[in-house]
């Protein structure tokens, strides 16, 4: 029993003195700029908590944020090969990219708009991402020369961010086959099983931390992301959030009048608080002008946005018809075991250990997707608009953290049946492709384009 508390205790300095990169060395910043001088390459990718710690020693004053930029920032971007965003207000903390222009948008002569819409599900991600694929490969377009409103909550949102990060020409910076691979290596890396007698391991395991560390996944998304804003995203763009110390969404979005916050973040920022999915990962702390957020996976509240991305284009593109492309990720419902009898029933020990709570928590994130199906279908169609809604009914048990061979074996055979077999997938497949090519004006024979055309606009029966 000694030995266990022991143990525990030791595992609140993760960094211990027998490290070289130890958190008394890493909060110092000027052993921190010899490090990025000097150590070999990879060697900081390998201990995220000495550059998260350094971070956060930059942050505490005006002084250490003038050494950092002066400084270290150099030494980051060229040691990392991208820039650390942290800081907002610097001279050279901005990306280069155009600022999203909403005007600019709004001219559109077409009579539709497309939506994309992403559910949460971790590393189910990869589904979609692998429907996206075939629809631009089969289409021959881009997805984002397909869509004009992107939504996402938790990987949803990841997903979206992916495929509005612009390039320094205001481009898209990412294809969809960059974000298939994306996300293979991303689910490996940030969903590590951590050893029982590992130090996060125990803690975890006892309830005494989220079950994976959140200081290599933003160094990933610092990798993927730079220190892009979500203003300058390349289309319309919102990802959902919670803020649990103010207990209000929250909205990060390209569109001004949908950002609930009262700064402009980052999209490494945004993607981080749409997918801190409680028990998994901490949430992320943000604070400006004397207020802090605590912000926490949109899934909670709002797994399917597609209702946001409806009000995002109603207000950009009034008196317009829609085509909803709303894509989810679930697979097979989690079992609990609640008690929920006797003097005992309905407490937090009726619930039988962290992982029922986990999983709990899994299918209330489920809830608020189907309820949103429903209103969603009804509202777009009574406006006279098209909503695909194109999700497994595959009874797979794949656990949102399981990043294994096995279940992205899983996952690619789930999507191969959607794209083979689904109803709605066959219903938007047949009449994309013929759209899409009217809408480049390429000749056709006009019958069959103009009938495919009738169908989006309204004006033919539904196949």
């Amino acid at each position: 029993m000694r030995f266990l508390v022991l143990f525990i205790i030791l595992s609140a300095f993760p960094l211990g003195v027998w490290s070289k990169y130890t958190v008394r060395q890493c909060k110092d910043l000027k052993v921190y700029l010899k490090y990025l001088e000097t150590a070999k390459p990879g060697t900081l990718e390998r201990h995220p908590k000495c550059n998260a710690f350094a971070i956060r020693s930059a942050q505490k004053s005006t002084k250490n944020q003038e050494f950092w930029v002066n400084y270290i920032e150099p030494a980051y971007r060229k040691y990392f090969g991208h820039p650390s965003a942290i800081f907002r207000d610097c001279s050279d903390c901005g990306f280069s990219a155009p600022i999203f222009n909403e005007q600019r948008f709004k001219k559109v002569k077409r009579d539709y708009i497309f939506i994309l819409s992403i559910d949460g599900g971790g590393v189910k991600g990869l589904i979609p991402a692998r429907i996206l694929q075939r629809i631009e490969k089969a289409s021959d377009t881009p997805i984002t020369d397909i869509f004009d409103v992107y939504v996402g909550t938790s990987t949803g949102g990841l997903i979206a961010l992916f495929l509005t990060a612009s390039d320094h020409q205001g481009r898209p910076q990412y294809s969809v086959d960059q974000l298939v691979e994306m996300y293979k290596t991303l689910s490996k890396k940030i969903f590590k099983k951590s050893s029982f007698f590992s130090l996060r391991g125990l803690r975890s395991k006892i309830g005494l931390t989220s079950s994976y560390s959140v200081k290599p996944y933003e160094q990933l998304l610092k990798k993927y992301f730079s220190n892009r804003t979500i203003q300058q995203a390349i289309r319309p763009v919102l990802v959902t959030s919670i803020d649990m110390q103010n207990k209000t969404p929250v909205y990060f979005s390209s569109l001004v009048g949908f950002q609930t916050l009262p700064f402009v973040g980052f999209m490494w920022e945004a993607a981080r608080a749409t997918s801190a999915a409680p028990f998994y990962f901490k949430p992320l702390h943000l604070s400006y002008k004397n207020t802090s957020y605590l912000l926490a996976d949109g899934g909670v509240g709002i797994n399917n946005p597609s209702l946001l991305g409806i009000l995002m284009a109603k207000k950009m593109y009034p008196n317009k018809r829609l085509v909803v492309l709303s894509l989810g990720t679930n697979t097979k419902t989690k079992k609990i075991s609640f008690g929920y009898k006797g003097p005992l029933g309905g407490g937090i020990l009726s619930f039988s250990g962290l992982k029922n709570i986990r999983n709990v928590v899994d299918n209330l994130m489920s809830i608020p997707s189907m309820t949103n199906h429903s209103a969603v279908k009804a509202m777009v169609e009574e406006d006279q608009g098209l909503y695909f809604r194109i999700e497994s009914d595959a009874k797979e048990d794949i656990e949102m953290d399981d990043a294994s061979p096995e279940a992205v074996q899983k996952m690619e055979i789930i999507a191969a049946n959607i794209i083979k077999e689904n109803k709605e997938f066959r219903r938007l497949m047949s009449i994309l492709p013929s759209f899409i090519r009217y809408r480049k004006k390429i000749n056709h024979r006009q019958g069959n384009v103009q009938e495919r055309v009738d169908y989006f606009e309204g004006r033919h029966i539904p196949l």
